[in-house]
């Protein structure tokens, strides 16, 4: 390892000293996920010698006892094999003890699935010859990791979107090469026939798409990056004009979404959730009369809910957006008067042992107990903040159950009686405007 961190074979012990100074910032780069770098490399060990540590985003004492770390053990990494075509990096990992000092080199990078996964599942193996143990307790891993970023299926991305309210537009756009979305977006209203298109091809994917009706919703968005169709897609109707908006995201939390679907009935929408389709939070029909018409994305790979909170300002919408953050469209405060505008928000991820599993609303101080007691944690933001109504906080856990993939707000009781007898999901029976004269709505996750 020294060697290569030194660029020089075989090693010039004189050059070692500017190995701590440099990093080895000229190497090839591996791909790490944060929290996999973290816990790896980003601790402070009491090795003599030339110890070799990034303290940049060091573990603090707390974090080190939550992780059990042992001062004296660190994980040290050999670079063994390195293909001539710099795409493949075999990698040995020993925990020892460190008595006697011990080199380490950093590996710098972006977020790698690849090497979180392998990191996640290496089999204890017994050590090579040529590199055996130095101590009977030390463990030994290898692993292939390879040193290139992902590529994105471009040709499978999503990587534009348009609406069309007459047929000119609608022929205009077979012309560019979009594809239609079947499900017409003013269904059971007298409004124009409207439909979603998209385009496939390109370098930059859509990782997100969002609904603005509040022009309140419009600066949020526009300071974020995303890219506004001027169409309203409740044109003709006397519904809230509704735009949609996406994005290019590049945060660890966008995922390319690479398949779009319309559903206009509530009966089809359960199902949906069970061939892996994630509804977008607000239905496109809003207050027209018509039809439930909501939006389905489909991602390029499994996704799950990594973080939950929720915001009562629309002056909190560019740093979630920034962050990563996915808004469920609908206001939880819809209806109720006097009130504040509210929405949840999730983030997503590949990982399911860092995400989610169970999710929970409280509407009573007893509840928020018996919650606590069960090991939830309390979001605490209130889904009812300035209405008349009772506290209504969502609670989430981390168990052994199945990491959460979905998470939208169900409106009215309608839906949450269908989505109960399709037993598709689960279904969060509890109002979020619960105490107010409000439109009754409910949380539903898989």
């Amino acid at each position: 390892m020294l060697e290569v961190a030194t660029d020089s074979s075989p090693l010039d012990t004189n050059l070692i000293p500017n190995v701590q100074n440099s990093h080895g910032r000229e190497l090839p780069t591996v791909y790490v996920p944060k929290e996999i770098h973290v816990s790896l490399w980003y601790h402070r060990s009491k090795a003599e010698g030339h110890g070799i540590t990034d303290i940049d985003d060091s573990l603090n004492e707390d974090q080190e006892k939550d992780l059990n770390f042992n001062p004296f053990q660190v994980l040290v990494v050999f670079v063994m094999k390195l293909s001539t075509s710099m795409e493949m990096l075999t990698l040995k990992l020993w925990r020892k003890n460190l008595n006697n000092g011990c080199f380490e080199v950093p590996l710098y990078g972006a977020p790698r699935e690849d090497l979180h996964r392998v990191l996640h599942h290496l089999s204890r193996r017994t050590p090579p010859q040529d590199h055996p143990p130095e101590d009977k307790n030390d463990i030994f891993f290898t692993a292939d990791i390879s040193l290139k970023p992902p590529k994105l299926k471009m040709a499978q991305a999503i990587t534009e979107l348009q609406v069309s309210t007459n047929m000119k537009k609608e022929e205009d756009l077979k012309k560019q090469g979009f594809t239609k979305v079947d499900g017409n977006l003013n269904t059971g209203t007298t409004g124009s026939e409207v439909f979603l298109w998209y385009k496939k091809g390109g370098v930059k994917p859509v990782t997100r798409i969002q609904c603005s009706y509040r022009h309140e919703m419009n600066d949020g968005l526009d300071a974020a990056g995303f890219q506004k169709i001027k169409e309203n897609v409740n044109i003709g109707t006397e519904g809230d004009a509704i735009f949609l908006w996406y994005m290019t995201g590049t945060t660890t939390s966008d995922i390319a979404i690479v398949d779009l679907k319309v559903t206009t009935l509530l009966a089809e929408e359960p199902r949906q959730f069970s061939a892996g389709w994630e509804r977008l939070g607000l239905d496109l029909n809003r207050n027209t009369g018509g039809n439930p018409v909501y939006l389905w994305v489909k991602r390029d790979t499994t996704t799950y809910i990594s973080n939950i909170t929720a915001s009562l300002s629309f002056s909190e919408d560019k740093n979630l957006f920034d962050h990563g953050y996915i808004r469920v469209d609908e206001d939880t405060n819809r209806g109720a008067s006097p009130s504040l505008a509210v929405f949840l928000w999730y983030r997503r991820c590949k990982y399911p042992d860092v995400s989610i599993t169970d999710m929970e609303v409280s509407i009573s101080e007893e509840q928020e107990g018996s919650l606590l007691k069960k090991g939830y944690l309390k979001v605490n933001k209130d889904l009812n903040a300035g209405t008349n109504g009772d506290h209504v906080y969502p609670w989430y856990k981390h168990s052994e159950n199945p990491a959460i993939h979905f998470l939208t707000v169900l409106v009215g009781d309608d839906a949450l009686q269908a989505y109960k007898s399709a037993k598709t999901c689960k279904v969060v029976e509890k109002n979020l405007n619960n105490g107010n004269n409000g439109v009754p709505l409910y949380v539903a996750y898989k």
